[in-house]
């Protein structure tokens, strides 16, 4: 699978059955990102640029945080507990989860601002798609490669079911 994201888990050789449930997350997520990104190509006047984005922004939040708790509940752990001290993606990976929140909070933040500051709205969204667009790739090769490669099957459908039962628990 090649979306938004460039180079995803489906775009190497992981197994169908353990990359779903990351698989199905990242594909949400993309589906709000790629609207985010859209609505500044479109001609749309600012009062329903403004509504958009606030929905898309709404949408997003929710899914992107759940997403990122999983990883740091069910995935980092699996990373630490597979590589110990040399599991230095992890404060790696964690920074980028501050850093997206972060964006994530001044881009909903700017969305209240008047009059609205649409030249930094759109920079501001830009530079939140590129984050997550580099969040993923490092994330695809730090993380998921590297748990695919070290654990056995087993254990990735069980990393599988636990990142599936979260998300049903969210839900």
């Amino acid at each position: 699978m090649q979306g938004l994201f460039g180079a995803s888990i489906g775009g190497h050789s992981m197994g169908q059955e353990w990359g779903n449930p990351v698989r199905e997350d990242h594909e949400a997520i993309e589906v709000q990102v790629g609207a985010l990104d859209a609505i500044f190509k479109v001609g749309a006047t600012p009062q329903n640029r403004w509504l958009a984005l606030k929905w898309i922004i709404r949408s997003l939040k929710p899914l992107l945080e759940a997403h990122l708790e999983k990883e740091e509940e069910i995935l980092f752990p699996a990373l630490q507990k597979l590589l110990g001290v040399k599991a230095n993606a992890i404060p790696f990976l964690k920074e980028q989860h501050q850093r997206i929140r972060g964006h994530m909070r001044h881009l909903e933040g700017l969305l209240y601002n008047q009059p609205i500051p649409w030249e930094e709205i759109t920079n501001s969204s830009q530079r939140f798609v590129d984050l997550l667009k580099e969040h993923e790739q490092k994330e695809d090769h730090l993380l998921l490669e590297v748990l695919e490669s070290n654990l056995k099957r087993t254990e990735l459908l069980k990393l599988a079911e636990s990142f599936h039962q979260s998300a049903q628990r969210v839900a």
